[in-house]
């Protein structure tokens, strides 16, 4: 018997296994040989978790025999990638290329993440339902022993161990104690102390910085100074000048403030002339258009005119009336001539004031838009309405007559049996429903009460299991007797189980049975041991089975003479039952055809055309209704529905809440709530 190998499940054929299709298994063993040395696939994702599949015995190569995976498609969310055969050890190269994170497991041990764009080596320890997957990827990144020197790219990295710790505790733009020195984002370095050659620089960074910007020796520079300050600038050689003004020379030639101030001063920025000159060339006085705003602010916010005088003035329209402008295409007035000027028609009632909430618009005596008295809520109930209302109102019956008129407006007394009355009419009778049950089941029926009188379809308890002769025998039927029955002359049964009769005056002592009702023709006799033709029949047989042949193809189902119904034989693969006269039952050997309606799960009578079950009704392919379905939870119904417009219409208690056309439309009576996009 072949065996497989743990890893792959490769299969391992036993000398003389599998003549003339060995082939077949070597075939699949090479391929998943050929895939676990060097074999690369790739995997569309497309939900949120995977099984690798990787069988103990497979058929066939597998996913999960690819050394190398390429994860593709839109898992939507982060997809679980589970590694079959939790008991097996492995390793995958493995690429991300979905468009979400992937998780690598095995059993409920550690996983691996591989986010989008990333790879990563996996190393599954296969220990079983608390398996664990490893990065290996990064474990080899991890190094714990690296000699010198190693290189970095293609540059020999020749530092020490000890001089590349110096870089532990070290700090950008920060000097720490016998540690490397970096910079600063800016270039900077920070230190509390400064030493030059042992001795500690006392000098602060702001006193230091005024060595900024010098060019030479700064004693050099000292010693070719004017030793005493003099000519312009002893008038600011030991005072400070006014804040803030412009600097001039004095009448003595010395440094001195004047009164124009830095701001008065900064006025000048920007000029480009002689300031006089151009003062000279400009209009001494405001004249024109402009004299109505040369000393005093317009109303703010409005917009701007010329006023009667032609001069500049402010109008009563504001500034955001003048935005309703905006967007304007041609002559306002143009377009405004080519409007109507009055609602008219139709619309007049409803130009001014809004119509009554919730109800059905209509248009009234005088064609004007009007409300009715009917609510939009007795408007829903026209849904679902294929033809004139009227007119079906019409066909219907107007005034109930026949038997029923006795019942059309009251209640019958309770728990009575039902008769006609000498009228004709449906009345109840003095019998309780629990007489009814004791005179049917027979349990109040006892061996004293049976002295005589006939006893209709009685079905006698188990305890009168004497034999009964007498009185007892002037039953016109029995349903249900134990021991012998004796009686003289003709004995007529009614029963539907099998009557067994043993008759002593028979020479034959075969038993005879004899039917001879509504001008029927009369069955003579027969017995287990042989068959007797039955007269107006071709032959009832009965070994183990009962064989009915009719020309006519029909069976009759009788009771006390009367017809009840008939099974019909149509052709060789069609049965039809009937109930009564009607039609209700075919069978075929495509299936059945139910005529009237159909309950199923209680013995309520069902209603014409209507299918009603107590439970699921579970439906293996289409499941098609020419009139409404009907789902019951509660004291109120749910029903769905094609109307007329072809509209499915969704409906709870006879009110519609919802209705979708062909076009995919959604109309809904009441809010939507959405857990996403809408």
């Amino acid at each position: 018997m072949a065996t497989y190998t743990d890893a792959n499940g490769v299969k391992l054929i036993t000398t003389g296994d599998e003549a003339g299709t060995w082939g077949s298994s070597t075939n699949v063993n090479l391929q998943i040989l050929d895939r676990a040395a060097n074999g690369f696939e790739s995997i569309a994702l497309s939900s949120t978790t995977y099984t690798l599949a990787l069988s103990a015995q497979p058929s066939s190569a597998e996913n999960g025999h690819y050394k190398a995976i390429n994860f593709t498609g839109s898992p939507g969310g982060t997809c679980t990638v589970t590694l079959a055969q939790n008991d097996k050890a492995r390793v995958y190269m493995i690429l991300n290329s979905t468009d979400a994170a992937l998780i690598i497991t095995q059993g409920s041990g550690g996983n691996v993440t591989i986010e989008v764009g990333k790879g990563s080596i996996v190393l599954a320890d296969g220990a079983g339902s608390g398996a664990a997957v490893t990065d290996f990827t990064a474990a080899v990144q991890n190094v714990t022993d690296l000699s010198s020197p190693f290189n970095v790219g293609a540059t020999s990295v020749t530092t020490s161990g000890a001089e590349l710790n110096l870089l532990d505790g070290s700090a950008a733009g920060a000097i720490n104690n016998s540690k490397a020195v970096i910079y600063g984002s800016s270039g900077e370095v920070n230190a509390t102390t400064l030493q030059i050659s042992g001795t500690s620089i006392t000098a602060t960074a702001a006193e230091l910085n005024y060595v900024d910007g010098v060019t030479s020796a700064i004693q050099t520079q000292i010693n070719g100074k004017q030793a005493t300050i003099t000519g312009a600038a002893t008038t600011i050689d030991d005072t400070d000048l006014t804040a803030s003004r412009a600097v001039i020379s004095n009448a003595s030639g010395k440094v001195a403030v004047s009164d124009v101030t830095d701001t008065e001063l900064g006025y000048l920025d920007g000029v480009t002339s002689a300031i006089q000159t151009q003062i000279n060339n400009k209009q001494a006085t405001i004249t024109g258009a402009a004299t109505t705003i040369d000393d005093t602010d317009l109303t703010a916010s409005r917009a701007v005119i010329s006023n009667a005088s032609g001069k500049i003035a402010v109008s009563d329209v504001t500034d955001t009336e003048l935005g309703y402008v905006s967007g304007v295409t041609s002559d306002i007035q143009t377009q405004l001539g080519g409007k109507q000027a009055t609602i008219t028609g139709a619309a007049t009632t409803i130009d001014d004031t809004d119509l009554t909430a919730s109800r059905a618009v209509i248009s009234n005596a005088s064609g004007k838009v009007a409300v009715s008295a009917v609510t939009d809520t007795e408007l829903g109930y026209v849904s679902g309405v294929t033809s004139a209302i009227q007119t079906q109102l019409g066909g219907k019956q107007a005034t109930i007559t026949g038997a029923a008129t006795t019942i059309d407006d009251t209640d019958l007394t309770a728990s009575r049996v039902l008769v006609s009355n000498s009228s004709g009419k449906v009345a109840v009778s003095s019998t309780t429903t629990t007489e009814l049950g004791n005179f049917i089941d027979g349990s109040s029926l006892n061996a004293s009460n049976l002295d005589s009188g006939t006893v209709n379809d009685a079905r006698l308890p188990a305890s009168i299991s004497s034999d009964i002769t007498g009185n007892a025998a002037t039953a016109t039927t029995a349903a249900a007797l134990t021991g012998d029955v004796t009686k003289t002359g003709a004995f007529t049964v009614d029963a539907t189980g099998i009557i067994t009769l043993d008759n002593t005056n028979s020479s034959t002592s075969q038993g005879e049975i004899r039917f001879a009702q509504n001008g029927q023709t009369t069955m003579t006799y027969f017995s287990k041991a042989s068959r007797q033709e039955l007269n107006g029949l071709n032959e009832i047989s009965m070994t183990t089975n009962l064989t009915v042949d009719s020309a006519s193809g029909n069976i009759l189902l009788q009771k006390s003479g009367v017809q009840n119904g008939r099974i019909h034989f149509q052709n060789s693969n069609t049965l039809i039952l009937y109930a009564g006269t009607g039609q209700e039952l075919t069978l075929t050997s495509s299936g059945a055809n139910v005529h009237a309606g159909l309950r199923v799960g209680d013995t309520t009578a069902p209603t014409d055309n209507d299918i009603y079950a107590v439970a699921d009704i579970e439906a293996g392919a289409d499941l098609k209704a020419s009139g409404e379905i009907k789902l019951t939870g509660g004291a109120q119904d749910w029903t769905f529905e094609v109307d007329g417009s072809n509209r499915l219409v969704i409906q709870y208690n006879g009110t519609s809440l919802a209705r979708i056309d062909t076009s995919g439309n959604l109309v809904v009576a009441g809010d939507i709530t959405t857990n996403g996009t809408l």
